[in-house]
């Protein structure tokens, strides 16, 4: 253990020898730091690339796939289509969705619209039904399911046959 005399801490050619192997110290910890920084920047860079890449191919498949995956504007978008297409891409026939009650649209503070429309569907699989609402709510944002009601559906002796009514609320500018 190294004995610190007060007298000696008073003398200067002492702080000239401490002070820069602190200074020394303190560099290359900092150093070290920035380094071990640099390379988590490095890889956080390299994952946000492979994403990036990932998504460009999730995105083609998807127009390969025949969705149309923009945004529609109000003037070109009919809620009974856009259900019918969201009803054919979860593999449910169009027969069996029907539209229920619809509320006149709202204006909002923006001057958006915002309409509240129920759908409901016969004879349909859960796995259907999921992917219809999800289908639904991801192609369009502002499309919500705000309420799902399922019930067993009555003319059919299969176990995954559903009558499902959904309420929808979305916005159009």
């Amino acid at each position: 253990m190294i004995n610190v005399d007060k007298e000696l801490l008073k003398k200067l050619s002492t702080w000239a020898i401490i002070l820069p192997v602190i200074l020394t110290l303190w560099a290359v910890y900092t150093a070290t730091k920035l380094s071990a920084a640099g390379n988590d920047a490095k890889r956080q860079l390299e994952q946000t690339q492979q994403i990036e890449k990932s998504l460009r191919k999730i995105v083609e498949l998807r127009t390969q796939l025949g969705g149309d995956f923009s945004e529609a504007t109000a003037a070109e978008f009919d809620s009974v289509v856009y259900m019918r297409n969201c009803a054919r891409q979860a593999g449910i026939r169009e027969t069996t969705i029907s539209r229920g009650q619809t509320s006149k649209p709202q204006k909002q503070k923006d001057n958006s619209l915002l309409y509240y429309e129920t759908y409901i569907i016969k004879g349909v699989h859960l796995v259907q039904l999921a992917r219809f609402i999800d289908y639904a709510e991801r192609s369009y944002s502002s499309f919500t399911c705000t309420q799902l009601t399922i019930t067993p559906h009555t003319h059919s002796n299969i176990k995954d046959s559903w009558d499902a009514t959904i309420n929808f609320q979305y916005m159009t500018k």
